[in-house]
């Protein structure tokens, strides 16, 4: 695990899979193959269709809470969606998983299952409509105590959520309000995590201002360095969207420092190599949201110009011209270069 690999080695693992026939494969080795693939980026839907079929061969017996979750998780990450889009085999098999939720027994869901099912944007395929699993899954969820959650489940299910609106979402949001509450902060431990639950209750109807509140102060005992670009745009652009700039001003003045700290390590990169690499949405974002604010912050933004300059045009898309451009007209900066 973790290591490239190379073309050769990919199409010698498809070549492979394919020689199996569909009996050949279990719950677990289907689950752990299509995880193995999707992590080494590989784009071919062969290999996926065909471990689709084996899995829509198991019996009910065999396909327990544990596999559903791993075999839902897998299909739906994002290079498998790429290579499986249309695939009749691969929606066939997401719709009996997702389905299967329905009748699964919710004493053998845990945090986790319940999270990688979320993580799947629960499916628009399931017979009975999306509406009835996702009630489903709400009572699942909130059958289980505050305890059982860690913060990293709460962001995988809370974002999940993003976007959505509707009577169940509504509930599991609120319920989550509790459930992070409850957390001591020494648990609050990933500012990944709180990245994700802040923007997930943004434009939700629900009052978040408590979690926001309680998320921002345990933010404010990271180093700086903890932060990577992704996280503080996610949490500048959710304070503000959440209407909190004024009640959260440290935490904004927190990420401002952290995104000073982050230099380019790759030049004229057109999409962040690493985690540590801005890109023209992360720029876009910070900006916009510090003069959405109202917050003039003059070495921010000098950073935030010198980091634009290092990207090519093509790494620009539209809408990213288009909030730095605000951003730095409308009273964030106004440093020429980035014109």
């Amino acid at each position: 695990g973790g290591h490239q690999a190379g073309g050769g080695l990919l199409e010698h693992m498809e070549r492979a899979i394919l020689g199996l026939p569909p009996h050949a494969w279990n719950a677990q080795s289907i689950g752990i193959t299509v995880n193995a693939l999707a992590r080494l980026k590989h784009s071919g839907g062969a290999a996926y269709e065909h471990l689709a079929v084996a899995a829509s061969g198991l019996s009910v017996q065999q396909l327990d809470v544990q596999a559903v979750c791993n075999i839902v998780n897998a299909y739906s990450k994002p290079v498998v969606k790429q290579a499986t889009d249309g695939n009749e085999a691969v929606e066939a098999l997401m719709e009996r998983l997702l389905g299967s939720v329905m009748d699964l027994p919710p004493a053998g869901f845990t945090t986790q299952g319940i999270a990688l099912i979320a993580k799947s944007r629960l499916g628009a395929q399931v017979v009975g409509g999306r509406e009835a699993l996702l009630q489903r899954l709400s009572a699942i969820a909130q059958g289980l105590g505050p305890s059982d959650y860690s913060i990293q489940s709460v962001a995988i299910i809370v974002s999940s959520l993003h976007g959505s609106g509707g009577k169940h979402e509504s509930d599991l949001l609120e319920f989550f309000v509790d459930v992070v509450l409850s957390m001591p902060p020494h648990l609050v431990s990933s500012p990944r995590a709180i990245a994700h639950i802040l923007e997930g209750y943004v434009g939700s109807g629900v009052d978040a201002s408590a979690v926001c509140a309680y998320l921002s102060s345990c933010a404010l005992e990271f180093p700086p360095s903890s932060f990577k670009p992704q996280f503080i745009a996610k949490i500048c652009r959710s304070v503000v969207d959440l209407g909190r700039a004024s009640e959260e001003s440290a935490l904004l003045t927190k990420m401002s420092l952290a995104a000073q700290t982050i230099h380019c390590t790759v030049p004229a990169h057109t999409f962040p190599a690493t985690v540590n690499e801005f890109s023209a949405r992360d720029v876009g974002l910070i900006a916009s949201s510090f003069t959405d604010a109202g917050l003039r912050d003059e070495m921010l933004f000098w950073h935030l110009s010198a980091v634009a300059q290092q990207l090519p045009p093509d790494a620009w898309a539209p809408p990213d011209l288009a909030a730095v451009a605000g951003a730095f007209q409308g009273g964030g900066g106004r440093e020429g270069g980035v014109f």
